[in-house]
């Protein structure tokens, strides 16, 4: 490798660097500004809605802050009803769980059965829900469905997102001082980059079929 090679590449590390710090500081600051419960869901989508752009252009001169902003105001009521929907729905199964310990071993093991798979399929669903959302043309039925279907259909995506956040909240735990820059645009970048995998992997396919 070259200097300049070497040079060209690390710049473009600390640009990135530099953004998704950018970024979990807008998502702290619009979290605490939406009071918290109404303001991390929108935040949320706002920190990949820039990463959405930033891929599509395939560059670092955009105004992130501007960008932001607009999905922050656009998506925060969409965004809080599909968020607390996914909470909802994920708490009540592990709290039916939690309560069905107290039953016998045979009817727990089924009921662990089914909430489990249930439980699996909200976090796969969840995985590209904001991907998802981002596409304006789907509605909030269409965003779960879509997105359950694109987690199901790429399981080794999946599987890798997975491995990827488990990874991540290890280095977290390990370096806490890393949380304040990186905990949530870190993640967000890994997920849009591997659902930009994927659709350019839906284009292929969509591609050989005419």
């Amino acid at each position: 490798m070259t200097s300049a090679v070497f040079l060209d590449k690390l710049y473009k590390l600390l640009n990135w660097l530099k953004i998704l710090i950018w970024l979990n500081l807008l998502w702290i600051g619009f979290t605490v500004a939406g009071l918290g419960i109404l303001g991390w869901a929108p935040a949320l989508v706002s920190v990949f809605g820039v990463l959405k752009k930033l891929l599509e252009k395939q560059t670092f001169y955009l105004p992130v802050f501007k960008i932001f902003l607009n999905n922050y105001k656009t998506y925060f009521i969409k965004s809080n009803l599909i968020g607390y929907l996914f909470l909802i729905s994920f708490s009540s199964c592990w709290y039916i769980l939690s309560k069905s310990s107290q039953l016998n071993e045979a009817l727990f093991f089924i009921i662990a059965l089914i909430l489990g798979a249930l439980m699996s399929l909200i976090v796969v669903a969840a995985l590209f829900c904001i991907p998802v959302l981002l596409e304006e043309k789907n509605g909030y039925t269409e965003v779960i469905k879509i997105s359950l279907d694109k987690g199901l259909r790429f399981i080794p995506y999946s599987v890798s997102v997975i491995a990827s956040l488990i990874a991540m909240t290890s280095l977290f735990f390990f370096f806490s001082y890393l949380l304040i820059g990186l905990s949530v645009s870190l993640p967000a970048a890994m997920i849009s980059l591997i659902n930009a995998q994927i659709e350019r992997k839906e284009t292929l396919e969509q591609t050989k079929d005419y």
